[in-house]
């Protein structure tokens, strides 16, 4: 194996496949990245089980003289073409399990991996894709991901419910105590779908998905999801088991909606969310109607004190008296995940939960559940 190769655009594909290599593992060989050189290309492969990121380069920005394969220790070679100065890097197997790297003044060798350790992977893309513009996927991501599960004692809720029926695409999450629903609107319909993705893998997705023009090809595998893009094969893990119906969760008569403008009530939440005193927790924050129309957010801390922000709504669609709690955290994340000025927020009554929406933001709801207080 020799060739010779523009120093960034290398760069630009192992800051892709690093996102799936293994930085410590039982299996010494996913700490590295499998590299296959043919007559018009190179493949670069990483894994780390739960992920696996495929780029095949086709470039005239480089210079083949032979074709081979080997496996390179990820991190170290990642660092070292970090470091280069020269514009090109070379790269040649100059014995067995040694790897002579050139670039500018620098001359690396460097001992590899053994091949053959290394767990096959495939990529193969046999069914008919699903396709999602770059940039409403990552919407999607966006909107959803921060609602999932963190802790592994509730593996299924670390996910997100992908489910499509015709061109609908349903993206649910849920920790339990609050929940992101997102529907899209597809270009084509598709068959009945219903699939769990990891919220991580979808966060390193969101990350790798440059172009937000181009659109991202979805492919259904026994077991995971591959999403196909640019020069990229992002493979993903699927969830298994059942996740929660969560259809009747989101209620549709609110007596109490009350319309805000985003940031401000962003703002207002962050002001008396300073009353805490313990930082490893999110404020309590209670919010009141006042019979002039104002609203009053107050959050208190028997050590700290009490602090209370008034803020005025931009309309009330529908008046009524309420008395609230929610955590701090939980609201400015919801409201965070809206691209609109102005949001709806929908009560039925204080131990009932309450919904976000937004009139710029069809299809997205928000549902929080409330806090008990004494």
């Amino acid at each position: 194996m020799k060739f010779t190769i523009n120093k960034n655009l290398l760069i630009e594909n192992l800051q892709i496949v690093q996102k799936a290599m293994a930085v410590r593992s039982n299996m010494p060989a996913l700490t590295g990245i499998y590299t296959k050189v043919t007559d018009s290309k190179i493949t670069l492969v990483t894994s780390n089980i739960d992920l696996a990121i495929k780029v095949e380069i086709e470039n005239k920005d480089f210079k083949i003289e032979d074709a081979g394969e080997c496996l390179i220790p990820g991190k170290l070679f990642v660092d070292v073409v970090r470091k280069f100065n020269g514009d090109d890097v070379s790269l040649e197997l100059v014995q067995d399990n040694v790897l002579r790297i050139v670039s500018g003044y620098s001359d690396v060798t460097m001992n590899l991996l053994e091949v053959q350790d290394y767990p096959t992977q495939s990529f193969e893309l046999n069914n008919k894709p699903i396709v999602v513009n770059g940039r409403e996927l990552k919407e999607i991501i966006r909107q959803t991901t921060f609602a999932t599960a963190t802790l592994e004692n509730k593996p299924i809720l670390t996910g997100v419910n992908f489910r499509i029926y015709g061109n609908k695409l349903l993206a649910v999450s849920t920790d339990s105590f609050r929940l992101s629903r997102r529907i899209s609107i597809l270009d084509d319909d598709y068959p009945e779908t219903n699939i769990i993705i990891p919220a991580k893998s979808l966060n390193e997705l969101s990350k790798t998905i440059v172009s937000d023009e181009d659109d991202v090809e979805i492919y259904l595998e026994k077991g995971k999801v591959l999403f196909c893009f640019d020069n990229i094969v992002f493979q993903s893990r699927l969830l298994e088991g059942n996740y929660p119906d969560t259809t009747k969760l989101i209620p549709t008569d609110f007596p109490i909606v009350i319309k805000f403008n985003k940031m401000e009530l962003i703002e207002s939440i962050d002001r008396v969310s300073t009353m805490n005193s313990n930082s490893n927790t999110a404020a309590v924050v209670k919010l009141q109607v006042q019979t002039n129309g104002s609203v009053v957010l107050t959050s208190s801390s028997t050590e700290l004190g009490t602090m209370t922000d008034v803020i005025n709504p931009v309309d009330f669609p529908s008046m009524g008296e309420i008395k609230i709690a929610f955590s701090s955290l939980y609201i400015m994340d919801a409201l965070k995940a809206f691209n609109g000025e102005e949001v709806y927020v929908k009560f039925i009554s204080e131990i009932r939960q309450f919904i976000i929406e937004s009139e710029d933001d069809k299809g997205l709801v928000e549902l929080v559940l409330p806090l008990k207080t004494e």
